[in-house]
């Protein structure tokens, strides 16, 4: 299983329960095995179904467009950073990068995605989590 894999496995195990993590890379540790360990959960703030957070957290290259905007955020915000993590895995960059910070928020409300030459199709389903809607991302809830 590939490492894009089982981090959507373990935010699924962290959101399962109604909680949004805020993730960032520095909060995700590889065990021997090569399965990810989440960590430092001193962000997690439980959010019920239907409803969103206004705090404004997180590291700036893994904000999703809601929180950047301040229009609520979910579960939602938090596949989106497993989708830019996703991305930088495989490009070595985060994917709206940039020097300026509000260009880069710009870029990312505005999905100014590029794809590197060497980013085959295979891997961009992975990056799907970077919709610029919280509805089409992939869902934390159970079925």
């Amino acid at each position: 299983m590939g490492t894009s894999a089982k981090l959507r496995l373990a935010f699924t195990a962290v959101g399962g329960g109604g909680a949004t993590w805020r993730a960032q890379p520095e909060n995700l540790l590889l065990d021997l095995d090569g399965y990810v360990r989440v960590t430092d959960f001193g962000f997690v703030k439980r959010v019920a179904r239907g409803t969103k957070t206004y705090t404004l957290c997180g590291t700036p290259d893994y904000m999703a467009p809601e929180i950047i905007t301040n229009k609520g955020h979910n579960q939602a915000a938090d596949w989106w950073s497993v989708g830019v993590l996703a991305y930088e895995l495989v490009a070595g960059v985060t994917p709206f990068s940039d020097d300026n910070r509000m260009a880069m928020f710009k870029k990312a409300c505005g999905r100014q995605l590029v794809w590197p030459k060497h980013f085959s199709p295979v891997r961009r389903p992975h990056c799907g989590l970077l919709h610029g809607h919280q509805r089409p991302r992939v869902s934390l809830r159970r079925p």
